[in-house]
């Protein structure tokens, strides 16, 4: 969203199917960043009028005006994605959902509504509270937002990301993925859960730059809000007595520092929207653990008959006519027991690696290795290809061990 919701608004390409009433306006030249500033107007459209001329090309300047309106409703209703609206982040310690609800729904498009998507808004704009740990940040909401040309309010909703299986859950239930199969996450868990969202919610997650994403929104945010400004200063802050916050716009704002504070800080030193680099900040601390080497049995399928040919040739009465005691016989029974293991079954060493999944066997591996050799030399026929292969042998694999 704030990729479309720029500061600085361009020339929208005008496109569209002619009309009769009105002829077709001269075609304009238009880049790829003219079209996704086709936002940013928020349906409003300036007419300007001179006076002194004929009614003939006032009427024709009128008439191509209406014209561009039609041609931007219907140009935005093409781009613009289905409903609903979502955005996440996935860090850490919280999960935050971003939600837009429409409040400019026709008449028409209510009775087009499917209803799985009337019910996934009822629920998350009906309730303050999700489960045990849900909550919905009633004060932060934002109202009467234009995006994409819809106008709304933006909701945000925050729970714990040990809790995110329980998320995960719901939009199955409420069949979300009949709605959409991307969802646009940052975050590490973008990555972390990443097979949880298509195992569990037949979902695919889009993740974008977490720090792109932060400056982008911070500087939507201000520019859609401004009384009372979303950013301030503190005046005379080694005063305790005189000490006032004021707002602060961001009119001018480079160059800037954004520090952001979540399991982990992170600080930018930002030149422009898209020019900016990381300066420091903490890493997250985890706990390195070596993989470990170990000795297994593989037991192949003709073991069986091996082992019941060599006890069936044993004299067994040798055992208990050679001991002294039960202990001494058990002892030399069972050793004899082991050692007809040990030259029949061959014996492996493997590594073991940590938080390795029983379902990762050696054709998966080779499956991802793949895909990953594919993403690096940017091949997408061949990523998108081994994307599909690799899911389908994940899941073949999964359903087996269920």
């Amino acid at each position: 969203m704030e990729k479309r919701n720029g500061h600085h608004g361009e020339n929208e390409p005008e496109t569209g199917e002619n009309e009769e009433t009105a002829p077709a306006p001269p075609k304009q030249s238009c880049s790829r960043s003219d079209e996704s500033n086709i936002f940013i107007l928020d349906g409003n459209n300036t007419e300007t009028t001179t006076t002194g001329g004929c009614a003939t090309t006032d009427e024709r300047r009128t008439s191509t005006s209406n014209y561009s309106s039609r041609q931007k409703i219907d140009s935005l209703g093409k781009i613009r994605p289905p409903f609903p609206w979502f955005g996440m982040d996935i860090g850490g310690t919280l999960v935050k959902l971003v939600y837009f609800e429409p409040k400019d729904i026709t008449a028409e498009e209510e009775q087009e509504e499917v209803e799985n998507l009337k019910s996934i808004r009822r629920y998350l704009t009906s309730n303050i509270a999700y489960g045990k740990t849900g909550i919905r940040d009633v004060h932060l909401e934002m109202k009467d937002l234009t995006i994409c040309g819809r106008t709304g309010n933006l909701h945000f909703i925050r729970f714990p990301t040990q809790d995110l299986p329980a998320f995960l859950q719901m939009a199955r239930n409420k069949h979300f993925s009949s709605l959409h199969t991307t969802l646009c996450a940052t975050g590490g868990g973008a990555y972390k859960f990443e097979f949880d969202f298509r195992q569990m919610a037949d979902l695919q997650l889009l993740k974008l730059d977490e720090l792109d994403c932060l400056i982008r929104g911070v500087l939507y945010i201000d520019s859609v809000v401004s009384n009372p400004s979303e950013c301030y200063y503190y005046e005379n802050p080694t005063d305790p007595e005189h000490c006032v916050q004021k707002p602060f716009t961001l009119e001018n704002p480079y160059p800037l520092l954004l520090v952001n504070i979540g399991s982990g800080v992170s600080i930018l030193a930002v030149y422009s929207k898209n020019n900016y680099k990381r300066v420091t900040g903490t890493r997250q601390k985890l706990k390195q653990e070596v993989p470990v080497t170990r000795s297994i049995r593989k037991w192949l399928n003709d073991v069986d008959a091996k082992l019941q040919d060599c006890f069936a040739s044993t004299d067994w009465n040798m055992f208990r006519d050679s001991s002294n005691g039960i202990e001494e016989y058990n002892t030399s029974f069972t050793s004899f027991i082991n050692k007809s293991i040990d030259d029949v079954v061959p014996t492996v060493t493997g590594r073991t690696y940590p938080n390795q999944k029983p379902w990762i066997t050696g054709n998966i591996r080779i499956e991802l290795k793949g895909r990953a050799t594919a993403f690096k030399v940017w091949d997408t026929n061949s990523s998108s290809c081994s994307e599909r292969l690799c899911d389908h042998t994940l899941r073949s694999r999964c359903e087996q061990d269920l």
